[in-house]
């Protein structure tokens, strides 16, 4: 997942030029098969296969420098991806944004696929119910009128979702929504909280990005908060591993913590957070490294700590 491109002002969500040159070549010298995003959710709903090392290519914001930079780098590769845009923002008309014409001529190309990224990027998880459903149909109803369609995928602005915004979002009949957790999206993993790796200038050298675009789905379930936006503070959580995994082998990271303690019990390793999380937006990541391979399996959580 991708925001800005060339745009030093803003490291913790810019990709540099030059990093983003190796993100391509890697991607056309691989093994990869990159595909629209919206064919790899249909496999996934559909209970299809995907081939091994599937790449789906997403960014937010619809920043002008998507048009002027990443833009004509795509084109010129042949790589589709999915842009999520914030209606208001292109609206307003400001340099800093694309304008619809642009977003027409990608629309036109076929290699992009225009997603909904609500009319203001608000915090939907502290909004009524109300609030989010005019929040997306609005946005919905500006892509109509400008573009004649709907988006049928949606990102949720900042990754923040809640059990009630998350519904929201299936009711307007969208076909999947995206957070901003690490992890490898899968049949696992619910078709409206799907996980995508973040890329910026901190974490976006080639050795990262061809590390998440060789990811696979950690096999384990998670049991945890009942809802991302947290109740109880520091939350615990247990997570399952299939069969033939080995426990000892998984490592687990959190925010704002040192270190996690980890008690094994057969298949099921339970998680003990040693501090409470700081206000705001939390992430929980479980890694293992697959010894033939060499490639990571790889799980991760975003919750919202009110």
């Amino acid at each position: 997942m991708y925001h800005r491109f060339g745009e030093d002002n803003y490291p913790s969500t810019n990709i540099s030029l030059d990093q983003f040159e190796d993100h391509i070549k890697i991607l056309k010298q691989g093994p990869y098969t990159i595909w629209p995003v919206e064919k790899i959710v249909e496999y996934i709903k559909s209970g299809k296969e995907l081939p091994d090392y599937t790449v789906g290519i997403t960014v937010d914001d619809a920043a002008a420098s998507v048009y002027e930079q990443a833009w004509p780098r795509f084109k010129k590769a042949g790589i589709p991806f999915t842009l999520f845009v914030t209606t208001d923002d292109i609206d307003r008309n400001s340099k800093s944004y694309m304008n619809w014409d642009q977003l027409r001529e990608l629309q036109k190309n076929g290699l992009v696929t225009i997603g909904n990224h609500t009319k203001s990027h608000a915090h939907m998880y502290a909004q009524s119910d109300l609030q989010n459903a005019q929040e997306i149909i609005g946005s919905q109803k500006r892509f109509a009128d400008e573009l004649g369609m709907e988006p049928k995928l949606f990102a949720y602005p900042y990754g923040e979702f809640s059990n009630a915004a998350t519904a929201v979002v299936k009711r307007i009949n969208f076909i999947a929504a995206f957070g901003q957790h690490s992890g490898v999206t899968s049949r696992q993993e619910d078709i409206y909280q799907l996980p995508r790796f973040s890329l910026n200038e901190h974490y976006g050298d080639a050795a990262r990005f061809e590390q998440a675009a060789r990811a696979m789905p950690l096999q384990a379930g998670i049991k945890g908060p009942q809802d991302s936006v947290l109740d109880q503070n520091p939350p615990g959580f247990s997570i399952t591993l299939a069969k033939g995994m080995d426990p000892s082998a998984m490592s687990c990271y959190a925010s704002d913590q040192d270190q996690i303690k980890m008690q094994i019990k057969e298949q099921t390793v339970e998680l003990h957070l040693l501090k409470p999380w700081t206000k705001g937006r939390a992430r929980l990541n479980c890694t293992m490294q697959d010894k033939e391979t060499r490639r990571w399996f790889w799980i991760g959580r975003q919750y919202i700590v009110p």
